[in-house]
């Protein structure tokens, strides 16, 4: 039987080096590309930050990993939907409406409104907190974000 002594991701390469010892190892990148492709990304959403100013349910300008402890909704959901009753998750469902209410409320259309782009993260032990984030900017209706919310009110619901 063939073991995987090696594999090449995205960012990194795993490999191992004995039994149950792997090794990480990240992939060196061109800084100055990585920056250029995504300089234009950045220049549409600072300024829709900025524009959204300060709410408990939308990211801010820095994001530090730390706050996003449960990674994105989509991931918490798929590893955690057994333990979820159902009172919980419509409470789940409050945050992301309530920031997709604020957004509209500001002018900002969301748009690729999505589980993995809301970030969950704890700020008492028990609790979840969500953010919405990665701001995209592209030009879609307020009907559009709507039908999208419902999605992930779904997605909450149902696991």
């Amino acid at each position: 039987m063939a073991v995987l002594l090696k594999c090449i991701g995205s960012t990194s390469t795993c490999s191992r080096i004995k039994p149950d010892v792997f090794l990480k190892s990240p992939i060196e990148t061109d800084r100055k590309a990585v920056a250029e492709q995504t300089r234009p990304a950045f220049s549409i959403e600072l300024p829709i930050l900025r524009r959204l100013g300060s709410h408990p349910r939308i990211q801010g300008e820095g994001l530090l990993l730390g706050e996003a402890s449960h990674g994105n909704l989509q991931a918490y959901i798929n590893a955690n939907s057994s333990s979820i009753d159902f009172p919980l998750r419509k409470k789940r469902c409050y945050q992301p409406a309530q920031a997709v209410a604020y957004t509209h409320s500001r002018g900002v259309i969301r748009s690729d409104l999505r589980p993995e782009n809301i970030l969950g993260y704890e700020s008492a032990p028990g609790s979840l907190e969500l953010l919405l984030c990665d701001f995209s900017g592209v030009e879609i209706t307020p009907a559009l974000d709507i039908f999208s919310l419902g999605a992930v009110l779904y997605t909450i619901l149902t696991g």
